[in-house]
């Protein structure tokens, strides 16, 4: 039977053998050819064999679990030609048959070009990451209106440093179990990304919204960017680096996305419905020295006219109203 490679999927593994002998059986029992553990597999499951002619044929011999072609199910001792490549399934094993001549998949390239080094380049994800605890103790500063030693400054970014760290871990965890190795240098600059990037949203959001004297200029593209980021990254991550289609890698990064994005709806909301009131919005309490907005701020002069003005317009009304 030569030219035939039979697949097999094992706890996340496929297993390649090579078949030279003319009758192949493949079961739990150790008298087999081809052996699997799975506890759904019969001790004598499947036999594989060539006709007259080359054809594979494929016979069911379990009657437990049985054997399944695509969605067909194979009665007991029912053989069937199969054209390669052939999927099957014997009770939950997965099993390929395959030509030694098939033609295979396109090599996954992962040499660093584009922005792709972001993810593969260990120089950027060390800048990423420098880039990211930067942010994270330059935020604790200029959110602190008293000066503080640094040591309280890196004790107030510690919780920020260990979500920081989770996400590593989790990512470099998803890595592990797609491709069954770490991916280290990727997992550090998605990490490192999902800090950076918000963060410089944040900050070129306060600039436009002082220029526009509008806050939604930066709470939009912040709320967009905080809900779709991470499922963003994540997604790119499953299907460069772990080569995941585009389906499960979709899944997955919903999957793992769901808490945080729980958790962020929660604030949101809790920002759209709270009670308490700012006497100016947040665009005019942030400082600018060089005060570029889209309408220049009246002077003190003009502010005190038009506030004069205003004042007697409304003292004039009050009048009116209650003159008899």
């Amino acid at each position: 039977m030569a030219g035939l490679i039979v697949e097999t999927h094992v706890r996340g593994v496929n297993h390649f053998y090579k078949v030279n002998e003319p009758v192949v059986t493949i079961g739990r029992a150790l008298d087999n050819d081809i052996i699997l553990s799975d506890l759904s597999v019969s001790a004598h499951h499947l036999r594989i064999e060539k006709d007259g002619e080359g054809q594979v044929i494929a016979t069911n011999l379990s009657h437990e679990n049985g054997t399944r072609i695509g969605k067909q199910k194979l009665a007991l001792n029912e053989g069937r030609r199969l054209a390669l490549p052939a999927e099957l399934w014997l009770g939950m094993s997965k099993l390929r048959l395959l030509a030694s001549d098939m033609a295979v998949e396109p090599t996954r390239v992962r040499q660093c070009s584009g922005w792709f080094c972001l993810y593969t380049s260990p120089v950027w994800a060390t800048v990423l990451l420098l880039m990211a605890l930067g942010l994270i103790i330059f935020d604790q500063v200029m959110g602190t209106a008293l000066d503080k030693p640094l040591g309280q400054y890196l004790e107030s970014s510690f919780a920020s440093i260990l979500f920081l760290l989770g996400f590593f871990l989790v990512i470099a965890g998803i890595s592990r179990l797609a491709t069954h190795r770490w991916e280290v240098v990727p997992a550090m600059s998605v990490a490192a990304l999902l800090f950076v990037i918000p963060q410089l949203v944040d900050y070129i959001g306060h600039f436009f919204s002082y220029y526009f004297s509008s806050d939604l200029v930066r709470t939009v593209p912040l709320n967009l960017v905080n809900f779709l980021l991470l499922p963003a990254l994540l997604t790119i991550f499953m299907i460069r680096i772990a080569h995941t289609h585009y389906v499960p890698a979709i899944a997955i990064s919903l999957l793992v996305s769901i808490p945080v994005i729980a958790y962020l709806e929660e604030d949101f909301l809790k920002e759209l419905t709270r009670s308490d009131f700012s006497p100016l919005p947040s665009y005019n309490q942030t400082l600018s020295p060089w005060d570029i907005r889209l309408e220049q701020t009246i002077s003190i002069v003009d502010f005190a006219e038009e506030a004069e003005e205003m004042l007697a317009k409304s003292v004039l009304r009050e009048v009116d109203e209650k003159t008899p």
